[in-house]
């Protein structure tokens, strides 16, 4: 986890998933690498599939969790998490499809900004070779005409 905002009142968990193994957690990371949205709001009717997440999770503090995987290129490279730990969530598939949507803005913008700073690094060094092949001549002269 890179980043974190909790409601007030709530402490804030960032430090706690720092190397978090997925065996901790496996049916969660297998589903969100698939690109599945994981959506559990009450731990006591999850499947038995879960029992490794709900023993972590609920260890935590978590009663309810949802994960928005993040994927690029057909490759999933992140998440974004909600987990609720005053009350269960509640939602509706409606609610998860908007978060889909949300998750391939996330996803565009990431992209746009991954293009964006390649395209700035060949400017850079197109720049640069032109100022090499500049500085290699003995005595440049620019000729502008106006018409």
């Amino acid at each position: 986890m890179t980043h974190e905002w909790a409601s007030p009142g709530v402490a804030p968990e960032l430090n706690t998933y720092v190397d978090i193994s997925f065996d901790i957690v496996p049916s969660g990371i297998i589903r969100s690498l698939r690109g599945e949205i994981v959506a559990v709001q009450n731990w006591d009717t999850a499947g038995s599939e879960w029992d490794l997440d709900r023993e972590f999770l609920e260890a935590e503090g978590i009663l309810s969790t949802i994960e928005l995987p993040i994927a690029r290129h057909g490759h999933v490279t992140g998440s974004v998490g909600f987990d609720w730990t005053t009350r269960h969530g509640a939602w509706t598939d409606q609610d998860l499809d908007v978060l889909r949507l949300f998750g391939a803005a996330v996803a565009q913008r990431l992209a746009h900004g991954e293009h964006r700073s390649e395209l700035q690094r060949q400017l850079e060094a197109s720049q640069a070779r032109f100022a090499a092949l500049v500085d290699s001549i003995p005595d440049p002269v620019m000729r502008v005409g106006v018409l």
